[in-house]
């Protein structure tokens, strides 16, 4: 399992395209968990969202996404 930390990964504590959301991401392909870390991300853009949430986990469907201190 692997934490990823937004608040650390984003600059301006606003992910919102979809290329953040790869480079965020990808790099985690060889474990089975993630857990998304949304402390002190007051919002997110649709296409982040949407690239993690949906086109990610369409690509994963093994994987399990969790998410901790979302709004």
């Amino acid at each position: 399992m692997i934490e990823i930390k937004l608040k650390y990964l984003c600059k301006n504590k606003y992910p919102m395209s979809r290329s953040e959301a790869r480079r965020i991401i990808e790099s985690s392909n060889a474990v089975k968990e993630i857990t998304i870390d949304f402390e002190d991300i007051d919002n997110i853009g649709q296409a982040f969202c949407h690239e993690i949430f949906v086109v990610f986990q369409n690509k994963n469907p093994k994987m399990k996404l969790n998410f901790v201190n979302a709004k």
